[in-house]
């Protein structure tokens, strides 16, 4: 059937029928490229609009679509008192609370039109987000695995499972609601404990892990940016900026901010991304000073989390954990659970690794530890599915990464919750 053909069948369906069809699109580039192309859909989708919107978004982002609407709705939190922020924050924390208790689609029911725009326009931000996580990370791993020495121009948007993109795109979302909710400052919250007790405890640890990973890849971004902006400026002897200084002049923690200059930056170099994968910065290691956000480093951080956040050992019988079960959006990463061993932690971040005293006769084996633990975060390891985080295993940077690595370095002495 030509193309002329199907516009003529479209024309000739019913309005019902024609929402219907729209509804199931993946993507908005498709079903723009269907309504500019045809009369009766664009009738159609406009008497829908925002149902459409919606289903399309929940199309791409899976449970992530929770998230997002949310974000939708959503401006950094400002008040002019404390008390008043802590008000709103408690507001935000209960509502978001309520949404995420949606386990099952539709994830979100009904918005107005308006809120379905907005969330287009984040689904689209966050779709770009995950295509620069995707890249980054497959064309520093065609580097790594042996399997792929001798092809190192790994397809740059590999296919991604719809549990991988809903991970990633739920840390990418999360990441910003919360400094939203923090209020946009790259310190840490004024009050801390209670913003764990408040607001961290929206997630699980290994949900807590992929937004500090990924505040952590975007900091490294950003920081490439910055050396790649510094090194074009001016004619040569000026001095640059230095770099923490430039990057606090010119740049915000929005989102769209940071698309937006990318965005400049990859029109007037079309190789820029090329350029970002041969520097130090986005070429392996995560490094603990490179995340944007300092509530985001570490669950140790600033404060030991509270008794409600302690460790403890699973229910799981250890001996017959089945880690070949594979994951949802809404379960333990293969490799959470591969590196824990069936336990649970409250652990998270830099944190992973628990640093023994200084004068300790274990100093050895916790660098060892630490080293195979940014290694583990770099390979985005809590975003893959179990046959692509035991491929990545492989790698001569993740050998000490074995099952239940992790065991040795978690709170075990502490009490359970």
């Amino acid at each position: 059937m030509n193309k002329h053909t199907q516009l003529r069948t479209l024309e000739s369906l019913d309005s019902d029928v024609l929402i219907m069809i729209l509804s199931a699109f993946d993507s908005f580039s498709d079903l723009a490229s269907v309504i500019r192309a045809s009369p009766a859909s664009l009738h159609a989708f406009l008497s829908a609009k925002a149902a459409v919107l919606l289903h399309v978004a929940s199309n791409i982002l899976g449970p992530a679509t929770r998230d997002a609407a949310l974000l939708a709705q959503t401006s950094e939190l400002e008040r002019s008192s404390h008390e008043e922020l802590q008000r709103a924050v408690d507001e935000a924390v209960l509502d978001y609370r309520a949404r995420l208790r949606v386990a099952n689609a539709p994830w979100v029911t009904i918005i107005d039109a308006d809120t379905a725009v907005a969330l287009t326009h984040v689904t689209r931000l966050t779709q770009f987000f995950v295509d620069l996580f995707v890249y980054f990370h497959f064309r520093h791993v065609a580097h790594e695995l042996d399997a792929v020495k001798e092809n190192a121009h790994l397809p740059p948007q590999p296919c991604l499972s719809r549990t991988e993109h809903g991970l990633i795109s739920q840390a990418i979302l999360r990441r910003q609601l919360l400094v939203y909710i923090h209020g946009g400052k790259y310190s840490q919250p004024l009050d801390y404990p209670r913003f764990v007790r408040t607001v961290f405890s929206l997630f699980h640890t290994w949900e807590l892990e992929q937004i500090s990973d990924m505040d952590h890849f975007l900091g490294q971004l950003l920081v490439s940016l910055a050396d790649y902006q510094m090194s074009e400026q001016g004619p040569e002897g000026n001095r640059s900026p230095v770099r923490w200084q430039f990057w606090d002049i010119h740049y915000t923690p929005e989102l769209k901010e940071i698309a937006k200059k990318m965005k400049r930056m990859l029109d007037l170099d079309s190789h820029l991304l090329d350029h970002f994968c041969q520097w130090e910065v986005l070429s392996g290691r995560i490094s603990a000073s490179s995340g944007l956000f300092d509530m985001f480093k570490g669950s140790h951080r600033f404060t030991t989390p509270s008794s409600l956040h302690g460790s403890q050992q699973s229910a799981i019988d250890i001996a017959t954990a089945d880690f070949g079960v594979e994951t949802s959006t809404s379960s333990e990463p293969w490799a959470w659970r591969d590196a824990l061993w069936g336990h649970e932690t409250c652990r998270w971040g830099c944190d992973l690794v628990k640093a023994p005293p200084p004068d300790s006769a274990n100093q050895q084996d916790y660098e060892q530890a630490r080293s195979s633990l940014e290694s583990w975060r770099w390979f985005g390891m809590v975003f893959w599915d179990r046959k692509r985080a035991q491929q990545l295993k492989r790698s001569s940077a993740l050998k000490s990464c074995k099952s239940g690595w992790l065991v040795p370095w978690q709170d075990w002495d502490m009490p359970s919750s």
